[in-house]
């Protein structure tokens, strides 16, 4: 597991939306963000999952990923 800045890192991506809009959401919605290191730098192939879904998303060379069509909800979010 990567350190928890990087954790935080994936977290604060979720928080880029509208957390009202999260909250009222009642059909599928995208997750889409960025991962970097504690230096600012894009991590390559880092494994983003959403555990409780079974959903994993990589990293492209820009740190930037992408996963569609999730359940409206609270999910924890682990990268590796």
């Amino acid at each position: 597991m990567l350190g928890a800045a990087l954790a935080s890192a994936a977290l604060a991506a979720l928080a880029l939306g509208d957390p009202a809009g999260l909250a009222a959401q009642e059909s599928a919605g995208d997750f889409r963000g960025s991962v970097q290191s504690a230096e600012l730098r894009p991590l390559t192939s880092a494994t983003l999952a959403l555990p409780d879904l079974g959903r994993l998303a990589i990293t492209n060379e820009s740190g930037e990923f992408y996963l569609r069509d999730l359940p409206p909800g609270d999910h924890r979010v682990e990268v590796e």
